[in-house]
């Protein structure tokens, strides 16, 4: 998960793995568990940052959203996607999903550790 400090998801603060819990060959899809999340999301708010996206990795494929991430996506949230090629990094997108135009619009965002 992507953690951030500040009013936008565009400026990530924290990057939180989580376990990939889908019932799928995991490394097709992703899934969080559902519970895993809400104790994120209960630290978080008490550390006054929360949870403003997702990251996950496209084995062997583009750094792109797939239609199976159209479909699961949320409104308001950062979604990164790094293609790995070969077992190695190739590149890295970030989108965040618009639901009227049905897509996911790229942005540029900023990760700074805090």
């Amino acid at each position: 998960m992507l953690l951030c400090a500040g009013d936008t998801p565009l400026h990530v603060a924290e990057i939180h793995p989580t376990k990939n819990v889908t019932l799928e060959d995991p490394t097709r899809r992703y899934l969080v568990d559902p519970l895993e999340f809400i104790a994120i999301d209960k630290r978080t708010e008490q550390e006054g940052i929360g949870i403003c996206g997702f990251y996950h990795s496209h084995p062997d494929h583009p750094c792109t959203p797939s239609e199976h991430d159209c479909k699961l996506a949320w409104e308001g949230y950062l979604y990164v996607i790094v293609s790995i090629t070969a077992g190695k990094f190739k590149e890295a997108g970030a989108w965040m999903y618009e639901p009227k135009a049905k897509q996911f619009k790229k942005v540029i965002f900023q990760y700074s550790k805090r």
